[in-house]
């Protein structure tokens, strides 16, 4: 099997339904996200053969078969998600979900016509990640579509919080916390550690040269391909640091086309997303410093 980036990272089926559960393309269909990403499939996937690049969980794949996509392939990495996928698709006859890694494809030249890629890359690590962008390219057929999501600069030196509490209160909680825990090293223990602060919707930290814990404040800390650990409502996520610029070079030199760029967390889906979850409210730091891009590609044509 290919090597496993992030080995702490492995999550085992109970981490992974946490996983699922917690992460922000879940099945609620009340995430900023979801509405951006189901128009694409809407207009792109009908007829058409898609695939979900560590497609985790499912859900994506499930969306891409109900809007009618001629074949749906998936894969991931871990083997736990993988099964969840599995059990998430398995009422459609279209979808097929596999082991695989992002380096190497395990799909033919010009296989498909359309591809997602959410969340793929701040699981990457940097001696990977041109390979990502350049199998991406690869697989896609000449004009093919695809849409990656991935994290901005922002989501990495602000804490995100829930219904309105003071930053700087929250930062202040997790600093504490990181003084007292800084030698953790798993994501268990970390996990752990942080249980009780589920009004932080996200929070970044890495590690110094010494190798304690520390809440990262100023992306110019960090360095691509930096590994650093999220922390979400409900859980810990091991992932890597890219820069906005670094993701945009890596697109274009592997030979795709960037169509658009858009930021997903606008202050209509904010609003909807407060009257959707009334116990959960976004603060403006989510449209005011937004940590989400959407990147939407093509592969060119040969006459192009």
């Amino acid at each position: 099997m290919a090597e496993t980036p992030l080995n702490h990272s492995n999550y085992g089926y109970i981490e992974s339904n946490a996983y699922a559960n917690d992460h922000m393309h879940d099945k609620s269909k009340k995430t900023f996200q979801y509405p951006v990403v189901r128009k694409f499939l809407e207009a792109e996937a009908p007829g058409k053969k898609v695939l979900d690049i560590a497609c985790g969980p499912g859900y994506w794949c499930r969306e891409a078969a109900e809007c009618g996509a001629k074949s749906v392939d998936g894969f991931d990495i871990q083997e736990e998600m993988v099964q969840l996928a599995r059990q998430a698709t398995s009422q459609y006859s279209s979808v097929k979900i596999s082991v695989g890694d992002v380096k190497n494809m395990p799909y033919d030249d010009n296989t498909f016509d359309v591809a997602i890629s959410l969340y793929a890359t701040c699981n990457t690590p940097m001696k990977t990640m041109t390979r990502h962008f350049e199998e991406l390219c690869r697989v896609l057929v000449p004009g093919g579509k695809a849409l990656v999501l991935n994290l901005s600069g922002p989501v990495f030196e602000k804490v995100f919080t829930l219904n309105n509490i003071d930053e700087a209160v929250v930062r202040k909680k997790i600093e504490e916390l990181l003084q007292k825990h800084s030698d953790l090293t798993s994501v268990s223990e970390m996990n752990k550690a942080f249980q009780g602060l589920e009004e932080v919707v996200t929070a970044c930290f890495a590690r110094d040269d010494k190798g304690s814990l520390f809440l990262i404040n100023d992306i110019h800390q960090l360095t691509n391909g930096q590994e650093i650990w999220g922390k979400t409502q409900f859980m810990i996520f091991p992932n890597y640091f890219y820069s906005d610029k670094y993701l945009m070079d890596e697109t274009l030199a592997s030979g795709l086309c960037v169509d658009a760029v858009e930021n997903t967390f606008t202050e209509d889906r904010r609003m909807a997303y407060n009257l959707a979850n009334p116990n959960a409210q976004l603060s403006k730091t989510f449209t005011e410093h937004p940590p989400i891009l959407l990147y939407y590609l093509s592969k060119p044509t040969v006459s192009q």
